[in-house]
């Protein structure tokens, strides 16, 4: 923990000035004009809380996405079965129905409400499009 400790501390920083070289001359003013500390603290440290938050945020992201992704394979599988059934194919029907049925049944859950809604929404129609056409 000490060296936690010690990483913490601010640094102070020296600001150095310079004196005008002559009239009409860039300069820069003294520390008594300008009412400036001689040294600036470095910005506080993080908390613990604060990286755990961001961490969770990060894991709430990946989940949304991996929930997509498999509202997304419902989907694409729908419109498979949709193409068998319409072109009179058998064994892509029995293909897409039983990979239909296994994405139905599970799969990432959202973190976000609304997308949770949809994701489920999917997952009812593939559910009831693979009972339906089920032998």
């Amino acid at each position: 923990m000490s060296i936690i400790a010690a990483l913490a501390q601010p640094a102070p920083i020296a600001v150095r000035t310079r004196r005008p070289a002559g009239p009409g001359r860039f300069h820069i003013e003294d520390d008594a004009d300008l009412n400036i500390p001689a040294s600036v603290s470095a910005p506080a440290p993080i908390g613990l809380h604060n990286l755990l938050a961001l961490q969770e945020a990060e894991a709430n992201h990946v989940q949304d996405q991996a929930a997509q992704r498999h509202a997304g394979s419902m989907l694409a599988e729908l419109s498979a079965l949709q193409r068998a059934l319409l072109h009179d194919d058998t064994a892509g029907t029995a293909t897409s129905l039983a990979r239909l049925s296994g994405l139905a049944r599970g799969g990432a859950v959202a973190h976000d409400p609304r997308l949770a809604a949809v994701v489920r929404a999917v997952a009812m129609r593939a559910a009831v499009e693979a009972a339906r056409h089920a032998p």
